[in-house]
């Protein structure tokens, strides 16, 4: 039969019996329901906050695309400034990744 830490060490009976007292009064404290909505809760905003930062704008989502699709279309040919672009790109995307983590 599964039993919990707190079980295990009730049934052993070598534990500090004030620590376990208190243990038990807070087991009684506390509403399962209402931690589990707390959790999901902290869970969500992180997932925001993870998206904001990774997250590029629609704009370096479009400009992506288009300079996917040509290159796909036509591989041996190459725009100018290219590697000028996907290097103000990249500084873009960690100047806002700096700022969201500040």
């Amino acid at each position: 039969q599964a039993k919990t830490p707190l079980r295990r060490l009730i049934d052993s009976g070598m534990g500090n019996t004030a620590k376990i007292q208190a243990l038990l009064k807070l087991r009684q404290q506390l509403n399962p329901f209402q931690l589990s909505a707390v959790i999901e809760r902290k869970l969500r905003s992180i997932c925001l906050m993870a998206t904001k930062v990774s997250a590029p704008t629609a704009r370096s989502r479009r400009w992506q695309m288009e300079n996917y699709s040509a290159k796909v279309m036509e591989p041996n040919r190459r725009s100018l400034g290219y590697d000028r672009d996907i290097s103000r790109m990249h500084r873009a995307w960690s100047k806002e990744k700096m700022l969201a983590a500040a």
